[in-house]
């Protein structure tokens, strides 16, 4: 995986997780607090819109994080054909 496919998914990352937590509260009744209550209550089975946070905010999210770890790491492991072609 490149390392700039990667470090776009670090960043949609952040942007999904935000939009789920915003989205989330949104889609919930006016009992739902950002101050007062825990992200958590956004994707329990009790939520009115609970796959928006479950979906996107944690899934998708999820998704995106591995993709970035896989991008990172490849980007830092040492290449393997780099090491054999140098001389003892």
């Amino acid at each position: 995986m490149p390392a700039r496919i990667a470090g776009a998914c670090g960043l949609l990352a952040f942007v999904t997780f935000n939009v789920a937590w915003i989205a989330g509260g949104l889609a919930q009744p006016s009992a739902y607090s950002v101050a007062n209550d825990d992200i958590s209550d956004l994707g329990a089975m009790t939520a009115t819109s609970p796959w928006i946070y479950n979906q996107v905010g944690a899934n998708l999210t999820g998704v995106l994080v591995v993709l970035l770890g896989l991008g990172l790491w490849r980007a830092l492991s040492p290449d393997v054909s780099v090491a054999s072609a140098q001389p003892c």
